[in-house]
């Protein structure tokens, strides 16, 4: 029996913003991912699919997520699963205590805290819009989290999960960044 009565009412988004910025970004990860996990383990999954987290009775719509195999199904619903292993967030100023001058996050989201109970997630990925920067949450052991910030067009992401490297010069093809006063 599943005692979560109201799931729709249980149901967030994260921020997102529209932004054509937002898009390139989204695209260009499902561009790169697509190719470094075609014909393997892995399915990436686009915003559009919730991710059910069953310890908090709520669902979310990451920007992008990856499970490893079959993707579990929230009650057999096809538009619900409860195992990522990579989940990617790409940050605006919608997002909750998101201050582009800020070096990290001085309180990560909602979102990512709840993740953090979900046992099959080992990375969570924060996307700056404003400039070339991604901090990346890896699990380190069962109840510790570790983190890499990387930035600028040289840098690279490694992927724990896959193996992949992504380097940030593809992950922000096309984007314009603006200057902020």
């Amino acid at each position: 029996m599943d005692l979560c009565f109201d799931l729709e009412a249980q149901t967030h988004a994260p921020a997102y913003d529209g932004s054509i910025n937002h898009g390139r970004i989204q695209r260009n990860l499902m561009r790169l991912l697509d190719a470094t996990c075609a014909k393997s383990f892995y399915e990436v999954l686009p915003r559009g699919v919730q991710l059910w987290v069953p310890t908090k009775c709520l669902g979310f719509y990451p920007d992008v997520l990856v499970v490893a195999g079959a993707p579990f199904l929230h009650q057999g619903r096809n538009d619900r699963v409860t195992n990522p292993c990579l989940i990617f967030e790409i940050l605006s100023q919608q997002t909750p205590a998101y201050n582009p001058m800020e070096a990290t996050l001085t309180d990560r989201s909602r979102m990512f805290t709840y993740c953090r109970t979900i046992p099959y997630l080992q990375e969570y990925i924060f996307i700056h819009q404003q400039e070339a920067r991604i901090e990346q949450f890896y699990r380190a052991q069962e109840n510790v989290w570790g983190m890499t910030l990387q930035a600028g067009f040289d840098a690279v992401i490694e992927l724990n999960v896959t193996n992949a490297c992504l380097p940030l010069m593809d992950i922000y093809d096309r984007v314009e960044f603006v200057m902020q006063v």
